[in-house]
């Protein structure tokens, strides 16, 4: 049954592929992952500090659907079409039901093999791994990958790669299995790469240390330190349908990033 239903999942993301889900979903495997093109305005310093305050403005496919997303974070609608939004410091992404986080699921399956083969490997070097050293585990044990489509923590302890979202189930995979409250984010990542600034569509793990919500990413642990995140939400449907959770969330729908000096 459970092959059946893994089978429908992945029909429903080829299915997104070809048509279903915005054109931005369907980008070509040579380039990074949901790829976002960038404006800059020329008297914005580069590049981003880490925490200090960041002016974006999104472009979207669907900007009322946008907003709602951003709403509680201040995300306002402009005359133009576009969204306008002030970064500052990492806000964990915003979630108002009630749900254990701890738990096992279809989509976070870290009870079924060979996750708990994976589980005895992080135990056998960190006796209580906390969200550092998890995310350092997953970066060692998975290769980064295009050709994969949206995988269960269990396959991606078999096969070992993907592409962000396989790194943010596994990541959640584990943090669960060592009793640290987890959950699987999309939204947008900011970097500075060679002088310039890029943007994608990503997905990440936030884990709870002291009933504080902290990025965990795997997939991008070379460049940890400069990355910017905007959550824009968590993946609630883990069970059978989570593909199509996925691409409720994914950020499709925003098609260009401009960015503006904090104070105009």
């Amino acid at each position: 049954m459970r092959k059946l239903l893994l089978g429908v999942a992945r029909l429903l993301l080829l299915g997104a592929a070809s048509g279903l889900l915005p054109a931005a979903l369907r980008a070509e495997e040579s380039v990074a992952y949901f790829n976002i093109p960038v404006d800059v305005a020329p008297d914005v310093a580069q590049p981003l500090a880490k925490d200090g305050p960041v002016r974006v403005v999104l472009e979207a496919v669907d900007p009322e659907r946008l907003v709602a997303l951003l709403a509680r974070r201040g995300g306002v609608a402009r005359a133009d079409g576009r969204v306008e939004l002030l970064l500052g410091a990492y806000r964990p992404a915003d979630f108002t039901g009630e749900r254990d986080w701890l738990a096992p699921s279809f989509f976070v399956d870290y009870e079924d093999a060979p996750v708990p083969e994976l589980v005895g490997q992080l135990r056998a070097s960190h006796r209580s791994p906390q969200p550092s050293d998890i995310v350092r585990f997953v970066a060692d044990v998975v290769q980064g990958s295009y050709d994969r489509g949206i995988d269960v923590a269990s396959r991606v302890a078999r096969d070992r790669r993907g592409d962000c979202t396989e790194f943010a189930v596994l990541t959640t995979a584990l943090a669960r299995a060592a009793g640290l409250p987890a959950r699987v984010v999309l939204g947008v990542a900011l970097n500075t790469h060679e002088g310039r600034i890029e943007a994608y569509g990503h997905a990440w793990s936030e884990i709870a240390v002291q009933g504080s919500w902290q990025v965990a990413d795997a997939a991008l642990v070379p460049i940890a330190g400069s990355i910017r995140y905007l959550p824009l939400g968590v993946l609630e449907n883990e069970g059978p349908g989570y593909v199509m959770g996925v691409a409720q969330l994914m950020p499709g729908w925003v098609k260009r990033i401009s960015i503006l000096p904090a104070q105009m």
